[in-house]
C-alpha cells in the first residue's frame, strides 16, 4: 500500500493551520470595531442624561457606531474567499505530490488541474454545492444586519432607561469586542432583557465550514476520476465529533456520494486504492 492516507495529511495540516489563523484574523476584526466604538465613546460626556441630547444626535451616534465596523463584512469575505481558495491548492498540491511519487507524470498532472481550485471556491460562494437559495456574500451582509438590528436594540433600550450616549457606546463596544464578557443587563425600548448574542460567532462558524467544505469538495474533485481509487473512507474528527460523524467513521462511500460535512465540521477523508491498484498503475505508466 502506498502512502495514499499519509500524503493527505498534508492538506489536513493545511486546513489545521488555515483555520487557526482565519479565527485570529476574524477576532482582529471585531476587536478593531470594538475599539473604534470605544473612541467614539470619547467624546460624548460620561453622566449626561439622554434628555439632553436631540433626536439627531443619536441618530449621527449611531451611524458612526455602524462606520466604525463597516470594514468587517468586506473584509470577512475577502479573508474566507482566500483561505479556501488556499486550502483548495493544498489538496491539489497533496494530489499531485501523490500522484507523481507513483512514477506519473508531474507536469501533466499540474496543467490540468490548474484552474479547479478556482472552480470549485466559485461553485461554494456562489451556493451550487448546496440545495437552498445561499451565497457567501448573503451570508456575511445578513449576519451584518442582525448585528446592526442587535445594536439598536442596545440604543434604544439605553434610551429608555436613561443611560447617556456615552454609556450606550460602552454596552455597545462591550457587545462587538470578542474578548469581553456580554453586557446581561440590557433591555429593549419595551422593558424587555437584551441577551446579546456573540457577535463573532456565525462569522467564525461560516468562515471554518467554507474552509471545511472547500477541502472535501477539492478532495473529491481531485481523486473523482482516479481509477486507482475504489471509494472513500470517512475519519471522524475534531475535539467535539458529534454522533452523526461518529457512525460514519470508518465507513466506506462511493465517491459520488460522499456527505457534505455539516456545519463547523472538521472530520478528514481517506482513498481506499482497488485491490489491483499496483497492476492497474503499472497499466498506466509509460
Amino acid at each position: 500500500m502506498p502512502a495514499e492516507p499519509l500524503i493527505f495529511r498534508d492538506a489536513e495540516k493545511a486546513r489545521n493551520t488555515i483555520t487557526l489563523q482565519q479565527r485570529r484574523d476574524i477576532k482582529r476584526l471585531y476587536a478593531e470595531w470594538a475599539a473604534g466604538i470605544g473612541i467614539l465613546a470619547a467624546f460624548y460626556p460620561i453622566s449626561n442624561s439622554n434628555e439632553n441630547v436631540s433626536e439627531w444626535q443619536f441618530r449621527d451616534f449611531i451611524k458612526n457606531v455602524f462606520s466604525a465596523g463597516e470594514h468587517v463584512p468586506v473584509a470577512v469575505e475577502g479573508i474566507v474567499t482566500k483561505n479556501m481558495l488556499t486550502m483548495s491548492e493544498a489538496v491539489f498540491s497533496a494530489n499531485t505530490k501523490w500522484l507523481t511519487s507513483l512514477g506519473l507524470d508531474n507536469t501533466a498532472l499540474s496543467a490540468s488541474t490548474s484552474s479547479i481550485p478556482n472552480d470549485v471556491v466559485q461553485r461554494l460562494i456562489t451556493g451550487q454545492y448546496y440545495e437552498q437559495d445561499w451565497s457567501l456574500s448573503k451570508s456575511i451582509w445578513g449576519d451584518n444586519a442582525e448585528t446592526h438590528k442587535q445594536i439598536l436594540e442596545i440604543v434604544e433600550g439605553g434610551r429608555v432607561q436613561g443611560k447617556s450616549i456615552y454609556e450606550i457606546s460602552k454596552d455597545i463596544e462591550r457587545y462587538v469586542n470578542p474578548d469581553k464578557v456580554r453586557p446581561w443587563n440590557l433591555r429593549d425600548q419595551t422593558g424587555r432583557k437584551i441577551y446579546p448574542r456573540d457577535v463573532e460567532y456565525n462569522s467564525q462558524r461560516l468562515a471554518r465550514t467554507l474552509v471545511q467544505h472547500s477541502y472535501q469538495q477539492s478532495f473529491i474533485e481531485a481523486t473523482k476520476d482516479n481509477d486507482l481509487i475504489e471509494d472513500y473512507i470517512w475519519i471522524a474528527n475534531g475535539p467535539r465529533v458529534c454522533p452523526i460523524c461518529i457512525d460514519r467513521d470508518g465507513k466506506h462511500f462511493p465517491k459520488d456520494e460522499l456527505p457534505l460535512d455539516h456545519p463547523n465540521g472538521m472530520c478528514v477523508f481517506v482513498p481506499n486504492l482497488v485491490k489491483n491498484w499496483k497492476q492497474q498503475l503499472a497499466d498506466m505508466l509509460p
